[in-house]
């Protein structure tokens, strides 16, 4: 259709078909929706694998403590008893806020124990 704009001339007139634009916005809702959950389910197995690699136990936590001894009395041995100090007071803070978060978070008794324990020392898994 053509349509007169006074001095301008002649324009075209544009007319709005609607029932495309509904097709494709359902068509646009449901690729957007296939790719959104295309995107959540790949990243929850990256999260998943992540998971699994930083996971640790209490094995890994006793070879992290050893290990974390050791180097103590090294330290000890070469520059004194500050600096063993300084590095065994890290370490009980960082246990101690563990502790804390994990008690908080609803872990009680036992359980935040070892929970703080392999979260401080669990490292040891990866030596």
């Amino acid at each position: 259709m053509m349509a007169v704009n006074g001095l301008l001339g002649v324009q075209p007139h544009q007319e709005i078909y609607r029932g495309s634009t509904v097709e494709h916005s359902a068509e646009r809702e449901n690729s957007e929706s296939a790719a959104r959950a295309r995107y959540n389910r790949a990243v929850q197995q990256e999260r998943r694998a992540l998971r699994e690699a930083l996971r640790s136990g209490l094995p890994a936590a006793h070879m992290g403590l050893g290990v974390t001894v050791i180097v103590l009395i090294a330290v000890a041995g070469f520059s004194g008893p500050r600096w063993t100090l300084i590095i065994a007071g890290a370490l009980s803070a960082w246990f101690l806020l563990a502790l804390a978060v994990i008690h908080i978070s609803s872990g009680r008794g036992r359980d935040a124990v070892r929970r703080a324990y392999i979260a401080t020392f669990g490292w040891g898994n990866w030596i």
